[in-house]
Formats: C-alpha cells, structure tokens, sequence
C-alpha cells in the first residue's frame, strides 16, 4: 500500500499539470510583411589619423642624501623647455645639461645624512 504522502504528492502535481492551460501552436499564421534581409555587408572602419602628442608639463623635485645623483631623460622623451625653480644653497652642483639633471653636495655633508634638493619644470613631449 502506498504511503499518504505519496497520494498527496501525486494529487498535487495532477492538480498543478491540469490547471495549466495547453499550449497549442499556431502555424497557420503568417507574418503580413517578410522580415527585411540586410544585404549591405559592413566595411571596415576608415582609418583616423593619429593625433599628435600633446606635450606635458612636469615638476620634478629630486632630493638626495647622496654625495651626487644624476637623473637621465629616458628614450622617445624630450623636453622642450625647462626650468631650474629652485636648488639647496648647500648643493655644489644642480644643473640641467643635454637630458641629464645633477645634483650634488660635498661628501662630509652625504656622511653625515644631510640633503639637498632640487625643484625643475619640464615641458616634455614623446619624440617620433
């Protein structure tokens, strides 16, 4: 003999399965109009020129503890102009020559942990 559960559960699917309404498909009905078939391929993008580089404005402050630093100008970068803003009065050496910026200070000052620095402006563009 079968649990009441089981009749209960069978019940209820029987009940849920009726009272669905049946789906019946309708392939008798046409469209009034037939779907537009797009013939025209798509091309490829035009190419845009490549827009300039911009040039960038930078102010770099470098500060050292060291007896000399030396920053180079990395490859495909240039300045266009720069500008030495400030230096330390104990700086030896601060200096922008070619793409290079120095700074130095005597060696009894770098023993002793000191610094200096120097604040420069650069105007810098990529290079082509």
């Amino acid at each position: 003999m079968k649990s009441p559960r089981f009749i209960i559960l069978g019940v209820l699917l029987f009940s849920l399965a009726c009272s669905f309404p049946t789906l019946a498909l309708d392939n008798t009905s046409t469209p009034e109009a037939p779907l537009p078939v797009n013939t025209i391929l798509p091309t490829a993008a035009p190419e845009l020129p490549t827009p300039e580089p911009q040039p960038i404005l930078v102010r770099i402050q470098l500060v050292t503890t060291s007896d000399w630093t030396a920053l180079n100008l990395k490859d495909g970068t240039a300045w266009l102009e720069h500008d030495l803003i400030s230096f330390s009065e104990e700086a030896t050496i601060a200096e922008l020559v070619g793409s290079q910026m120095s700074l130095n200070q005597s060696i009894a000052r770098a023993e002793a942990g000191d610094s200096v620095e120097m604040v420069v402006e650069f105007l810098f563009s990529a290079q082509e």
